[in-house]
């Protein structure tokens, strides 16, 4: 499935977790080329094997990468 995906770099700026909350921020680049930063946020679960996220938030402001 992700053999055909574009190729990227992804340097993870911080990891945490809270409870079965885990925040990933992460700095990619997007298709153009151009930096972005990312935040995914998932929600863990013991009753199930599946990671499910609960909102990924997109900013492409310069002056934060």
């Amino acid at each position: 499935m992700l053999s055909n995906a574009p190729k990227t770099k992804v340097d993870f700026q911080h990891v945490a977790a809270d409870g079965d909350l885990v925040f990933l921020h992460v700095k990619a680049q997007n298709l153009d080329g151009k930096d972005m930063a990312l935040v995914d946020i998932f929600r863990l679960s013991s009753s199930s094997p599946f990671i499910s996220p609960v909102r990924v938030i997109l900013l492409q402001c310069p002056t934060l990468l």
